[in-house]
Parts: C-alpha cells; sequence; structure tokens
C-alpha cells in the first residue's frame, strides 16, 4: 500500500485482534489484501489458505538481522508473500532462507548503518503487487508471477537466478511485471478441481455416424491445456438412449491448438466457476 499514492488510509483498515480481522476479512468481499507484520509467518499458512485467491497474505519473513531462518523445506515461497528489508546495502539485509519471495526498501532509509524492518517492507511488496494487479485487472497470482519474473535482481551477494536464497526472486519491478507478455502458468495455490455435477446439457441435432443417424450429442469429455482444448462428443440415436445407458452410436473428437489463454479461462470458469488449471481434465 506504501508504494503508491492513490492507496492511502482510506484504503486501509487496522484491526488490532487477529481473529477479528480473520473473521472481517472473510466476511467482507471488499478486502483484497491481508497483512501483518509479526514473526512466525508459518502458523499462518493455514488461516491464508481459507482467504485464498480473494485475499492474499502478506507477511515479513521473521528476522530483521541479516541471519538464515529455518522456517520452511521447500525454496518454493508460501501462499503468503513473505518479505524481506533493505536500502542502503541494495539486497535484502533482513532474514532469509527458503520461502523468501521479496525484497524492498523499508521506511527508515537512513545512513550506514541502519536497522533494516521488514514489517515496513511488506507494506511496499503489497503496494506494488496491489499495482500490478489493479493495472491489469487481473488475479493476485498473475501479479505474483509477474513480479517474480520482471523483478530486480542485481544484489551484489545473488548466487543463483531467479530465486536466490538471501534476495528471494528479487525487488519487484512494476513497470517491466506490467509490461511482461510471456506465459503466466496455473496457480500453484490454487487445488485441483474435481467435477462430479455435469454442467452442459445435450446437444439435439442430427448428425450421420457409420451406424445410422444420431439425433442426440453428449459432451463427454473436456480437457483444457495451456493453448489447447479438445472435446469428446458421443453421439446417440436419441436423449433416451443416453438415458438408459447405451453405447453411442460414434464419438468424434474436436481439437483446438493454439487458442488463447483468455478463452481457456473463460471457458474453465463457465464450466467450473473455477479458475483454469493446466490439464484439468473435466470428465461430464
Amino acid at each position: 500500500m506504501l508504494a503508491y499514492p492513490e492507496y492511502d488510509e482510506d484504503d486501509i483498515i487496522n484491526i488490532a485482534n487477529y481473529t477479528e480481522a480473520i473473521q472481517y476479512a472473510a466476511s467482507n468481499t471488499n478486502v483484497e489484501a491481508f497483512i501483518r507484520s509479526t514473526t512466525g509467518v508459518a502458523s499462518y499458512v493455514n488461516d491464508a489458505k481459507q482467504l485464498y485467491p480473494r485475499v492474499l497474505f502478506f507477511m515479513p519473513m521473521g528476522s530483521n538481522s541479516f541471519q538464515e531462518l529455518q522456517i520452511f523445506n521447500q525454496e518454493e515461497p508460501p501462499v503468503i508473500v513473505t518479505s524481506g528489508a533493505g536500502d542502503e546495502e541494495g539486497r535484502n539485509n533482513t532474514g532469509y532462507g527458503k520461502g523468501l519471495e521479496f525484497w524492498d526498501w523499508d521506511l527508515t532509509q537512513t545512513q550506514e548503518p541502519s536497522e533494516d524492518q521488514s514489517s515496513y517492507s511488506n507494506g511496499i511488496i503489497l503496494g506494488k503487487l496491489l499495482k500490478i494487479k489493479h493495472t491489469l485487472n487481473c488475479s493476485w497470482w498473475e501479479a505474483r508471477w509477474r513480479a517474480r519474473v520482471t523483478a530486480d535482481r542485481t544484489e551484489p551477494n545473488r548466487e543463483t537466478y531467479p530465486w536466490d536464497i538471501r534476495n528471494g526472486y528479487g525487488r519487484i519491478n512494476v513497470d517491466r511485471a506490467v509490461s511482461f507478455k510471456g506465459y503466466i502458468p496455473p496457480d500453484p495455490y490454487l487445488d485441483p478441481t474435481i467435477v462430479n455435477q455435469p454442467l452442459i446439457k445435450g446437444l439435439i441435432k442430427e448428425i450421420e455416424t457409420p451406424f445410422g443417424i444420431g439425433s442426440y450429442i453428449k459432451l463427454k469429455l473436456i480437457n483444457i491445456e495451456y493453448n489447447k482444448v479438445w472435446f469428446q462428443l458421443d453421439i446417440y440415436d436419441e436423449k433416451q438412449a443416453y438415458l438408459s445407458g447405451k453405447l453411442p452410436l460414434g464419438t468424434k473428437f474436436l481439437k483446438l491448438n493454439q487458442v488463447s489463454i483468455n478463452f481457456n479461462n473463460s471457458l474453465y470458469e463457465l464450466l467450473t466457476q473455477h479458475p483454469l488449471l493446466q490439464g484439468a481434465v473435466i470428465d461430464q
């Protein structure tokens, strides 16, 4: 919130009690982000999952001292966006380790030696991601991915790219993130969706098969991938044949290649009311 002047105090609600704050975020659909500047990030992951993807959590990695933290077992950041801080050093100068996502300046840029505060950079990182999200009218995940792949990674102690144990993905560059034209992968923080109830009715239309004319077409299977989608259509002589469990007269496959991400997103959301997941199979 602190990175852009259009986000001011009117956009922030302070609730001292954590439980009350969680309840407010869960019940108020206008809430987009939840920021908590304290240690113990791992203990808040379950709460963050309950509010995601509408609400994204932001928390410091957990230490204002430059030391490795053994909080997470995987390099991949959790559903919570974790922050580190630095200013004069040009790098993260607070706690680091597996799970660190971004670092940024804090609010107290003083002459060296200064004490960097990841609690303050936390708000700057939130503001940058929110700026990307609002500019593009995209999901939190898309804003987050764009920020990761386009971040500034010029730290003098960086050893690996694009993620580094001391600096995470780097310092968010909003302009580059907004202009990024590359691939946006499926959101890894969403659980795969299994659809049990049919959402598509059959189509009444005459179509020729090797075993006669069918008049009822049932969409059997849809497979949606990044830029491809294919449909399996079962053809019955009439609707009653389908309802009684008879075998179809024939099956046709419709394959579309090089379709747009927006097309697949719209198709998937129309069918399931859930965001697109790569390789998702919808059995109707």
